[in-house]
């Protein structure tokens, strides 16, 4: 069987990818996606990356300890909640606040639950992003919470220089 189909031109113009307006600034925050589903882990690593962010990124609560002692410019650590490996985003977020008391943690679930298994933690000013998530509600949150951490820092130096 032949199937001949009418010849059509179409005018081919060339591909030139987009151009920024402006380099990234070299002082870009650094955030830490830990996340166990390659694909959500892949998917919230582009949308930052996209975003002008850089992204370490990390499986579980062990490996995200050991990039946080390799890497001490992190700015934020975003966390899923349920995580492989016996500890979970929240147990995570307990001991940056002992070791990091200044490092924004946000936690994102897929679990409609995760809001009563934060307890105390949701009472502590730890943020929860329900998953499934658009792009505006992820930076938005990031955002937040990194103008919260710059609050934070002055309020301590201003403190600091009084003393």
């Amino acid at each position: 069987m032949t199937l001949l189909l009418p010849r059509y031109e179409i005018p081919v113009t060339a591909w030139h990818p987009a151009r920024r307006a402006s380099p990234l600034p070299d002082n870009r925050k650094t955030v830490l996606v830990v996340e166990d589903s390659r694909e959500v882990r892949t998917l919230t690593i582009r949308i930052l990356e996209n975003s002008g962010y850089h992204v370490v990124s990390a499986k579980n609560v062990q490996d995200a300890k050991r990039i946080l002692d390799d890497h001490p410019a992190i700015d934020l650590v975003l966390s899923d909640v349920i995580l492989p490996g016996g500890q979970s985003g929240i147990d995570l977020a307990c001991s940056l606040g002992k070791t990091r008391p200044q490092m924004p943690v946000v936690l994102m679930s897929g679990y409609p639950n995760a809001l009563e298994k934060l307890g105390k933690a949701s009472k502590d000013g730890l943020q929860l992003l329900s998953k499934p998530f658009h792009k505006a509600e992820l930076i938005d949150i990031l955002e937040n919470e990194l103008r919260r951490k710059s609050h934070r820092t002055d309020a301590a130096a201003a403190v600091g220089s009084i003393g």
